[in-house]
Formats: C-alpha cells, structure tokens, sequence
C-alpha cells in the first residue's frame, strides 16, 4: 500500500499554522486560560477574555414634563337670582307713596369668599332714598360665587342697575 505523503511546500505551511496557532496562544491565551495555564475543570472557567462588559446600566428616561395646565380663570358669578336681591319691603315708604321710581346703577366689591364688601353707586335713581336702598339690600343679600385666577378665589367688582318701579 502506497501512502501518500504530502508534498514538501503543503508540510511548510501546515507547520507555519500550527506556530501561528500557537503563538497566538502565548498572546492571547484561550478563553478557558488563567495566568496563561489552561485551566481543565469547566467550574474554573472564568468569564471568556473576549466578551464584551456588560453595558452600562442606561439612565431611566426622563419622563416628559407634565402638561401646561389650563388656567382656571372664571368671572364673579352672582349666586342665585340677582332680582331677588331686592324685595318689594325694601322700597322705601317715602318714595313708594310718592310713586317715584328709578334706576340705580351700582357697583359692588366682592370679597374672595363671595361677599360683598362695598357697594358704590356709579349713576343714582335721582333719589337718593332709592340709592342708598339699592346699596342696603344688595350688602345684606347679594352673594356670588367669586373671582377665579389660576384657580384661587381673589377679590374682584360687580356692577349692574336696579331698576325701581311701583307698578307690579
């Protein structure tokens, strides 16, 4: 039987890789290598030397910022029915056996708590009995449900007529 046996050029370079291999080996020694001593025993194995660290833990995205809040701004709103601010036992007796009726236009200065805290006529009846019982009922009466800016209750004004008549 003839063997075969390879030819002088083919041993050269089969020889010239196993010295590449095992020079490489004394470089960067196998993965399963400690100290450049191979280690045998799988429990002794340390983490292969060409894995890659673990990444950095990455930062908890920031979260987007809350939305813009709409602001809550709402005019003072009268409580109930103005008109019955007013009753007709507030007419003084004066001008109501007189028969002299008007209009009083009036401005009011509403606390934050929905109170009226003044009350200023801004164009009179022509009496001044009607004025000054227009004022009185509204600051016994009048309640409203106050001023809102950026959603807090803040002072504000109220301005509206009444109007005096002796017919029903």
């Amino acid at each position: 039987m003839i063997r075969h046996r390879p030819a002088p050029v083919q041993l050269v370079r089969n020889v010239m890789v196993a010295c590449a291999l095992v020079g490489a080996a004394f470089i960067h020694p196998p993965a399963n290598a400690q100290d450049g001593v191979p280690v045998t025993d799988p429990a002794q194995v340390s983490a292969p030397v060409n894995a890659l660290p673990d990444p950095e833990p990455k930062a908890e995205p920031t979260p987007p910022p809350p939305p813009i809040p709409m602001r809550q701004h709402r005019a003072v709103k009268p409580r109930g029915n103005p008109g019955a601010w007013i009753q007709l036992s507030d007419y003084p007796p004066g001008p109501l056996k007189a028969g002299i009726e008007g209009t009083t236009h009036f401005t009011l200065t509403v606390s934050a708590d929905g109170r009226p805290t003044a009350c200023r006529i801004t164009q009179s009846s022509g009496n001044a009995e009607l004025d000054a019982a227009t004022c009185g009922a509204l600051m016994k009466r009048a309640r409203f449900d106050p001023k809102l800016v950026d959603g807090k209750p803040v002072p504000s004004t109220f301005s509206n007529r009444m109007q005096w008549s002796t017919s029903k």
